[in-house]
């Protein structure tokens, strides 16, 4: 799952209930309009999250898609008096509009799910690493014994008498032919 999603429901979870505002507050800005916004908007339309609009001015939920609730969220989070303009349709902000976000079920499991994935995938790197040290150790150490068991038996070797060696043996060691 994307960082900001989990974030998202984190802190969420965390919370239990929570203004819009500092909810939205996570989501990073990267086009500064409502498109930054359509991962909390689709996890509120999967069933992870829902909000609160506690004003009689505006009892229609938060969107009937993702679009519409992404520019929602676009305007909470706009400063007081300012507004945006989508397919020439004025946007107000709804700055002072007190929405609250508060997590479901669904949220919780979620977010549960994904703490155990990431351990279980945590726990799996673990593994590979200590395997790949135990196998570059093993290919050491056997490397050394078998370096020191060929050196071991090659002097043994180069001590045992042959025929050619006991020839050597017998001649003088000096320049003079043997009679």
């Amino acid at each position: 799952m994307d960082r900001v999603a989990r974030n998202l429901l984190e802190a969420i979870n965390n919370n239990g209930e929570m203004p819009a505002k500092d909810l939205l507050g996570i989501v990073p800005r990267r086009t500064n309009d409502y498109r930054d916004f359509f991962v909390a908007a689709n996890l509120m339309h999967a069933g992870f999250f829902d909000f609160d609009a506690g004003s009689e001015e505006h009892t229609n939920s938060l969107g009937i898609t993702s679009q519409e609730t992404a520019i929602i969220f676009a305007q909470i989070m706009l400063p007081k008096g300012e507004s945006f303009e989508i397919n020439e349709c004025p946007r107000d902000s709804w700055h002072d509009l007190p929405v609250k976000a508060f997590s479901t079920a669904k949220g919780f499991l979620k977010l549960e799910e994904i703490i155990e994935a990431e351990k279980r995938e945590s726990r799996d790197r673990n593994i590979k690493r200590k395997d790949y040290f135990m196998s570059i150790l093993t290919g050491i150490i056997v490397a050394i014994l078998a370096s020191w068991l060929f050196h071991y038996f090659a002097l043994e070797r180069s001590e045992v008498v042959t025929p050619n060696k006991q020839l050597n043996k017998d001649a003088p060691k000096s320049g003079a032919p043997v009679i």
